[in-house]
């Protein structure tokens, strides 16, 4: 119990650090703002404007996250599984990520069978691919390339995210599996907890389906969703 307290208390202080940062990113934002329509300077109003929804998204995702772990350790989280599309549904997903994107001139390509269909609770497939697709933009390099691609196999569906990034070394890949939050900076040096993964893997888990890691240091990673199929 000591031992589990000690790993909470570490988590939450993470999850505090985290908190922080993009809060403290925004504090100044609206006056800064009005200094520069004051002096008609367009350009920075709008570099100002990407910053901030960038800076809103990180923070509604790291909250998203903080609050389903707390509802998958109290066995309290909604599990409504329907019929849904894998194409328009990470079409959807992609369309919040396009200003992350475009600031390092990633291409991220759509391969999901346009008739594809799963059974699955919507809330946690989107969860699962917000914390993919952040993850494979916050790993990957300038100018790099994200393939989200799909197949049937037999009675499941294979969803798969490809980077072309950092790739990972064995103890990260380690962590993940071992529910272990460790933190690792993106190529930008984008911050994180290490809580996305976990969740992952819990979301899959509660949707009856399999979650797979595949990592190579310096060479791009790609992680492995099987999901059951809509008959």
């Amino acid at each position: 119990m000591a031992k589990l307290n000690e790993t909470k208390d570490t988590f939450f202080g993470i999850i505090a650090h985290d908190l922080r940062s993009p809060l403290t990113a925004l504090n100044g934002s609206g006056s800064l703002m009005k200094h520069f329509l004051k002096q008609g300077k367009q350009i920075q109003v709008n570099t100002l404007a990407d910053q901030i929804d960038l800076t809103t998204n990180r923070l509604s995702s790291l909250l998203d996250n903080l609050l389903n772990w707390a509802l998958l350790q109290k066995g309290t989280i909604p599990y409504k599984p329907l019929k849904i599309n894998v194409h328009s549904s990470i079409n959807s997903i992609l369309e919040l990520f396009e200003n992350n994107a475009d600031l390092k001139q990633i291409n991220i390509i759509n391969q999901n069978d346009q008739k594809s269909q799963i059974f699955v609770d919507e809330s946690s497939f989107n969860t699962i691919f917000r914390n993919l697709i952040h993850n494979a933009i916050k790993f990957s390099n300038d100018n790099g390339e994200i393939v989200v691609h799909s197949k049937q196999e037999e009675n499941m569906t294979h969803i798969s995210v490809e980077d072309n990034g950092i790739g990972m070394t064995l103890e990260q890949i380690e962590s993940i599996y071992s529910d272990t939050q460790i933190q690792h900076r993106g190529t930008a040096a984008e911050s994180g907890t290490g809580l996305g993964l976990t969740l992952v893997q819990q979301l899959v888990k509660l949707n009856k389906g399999t979650f797979k890691m595949k990592s190579e240091l310096n060479k791009g990673s790609r992680v492995s969703i099987f999901l059951q199929a809509a008959k």
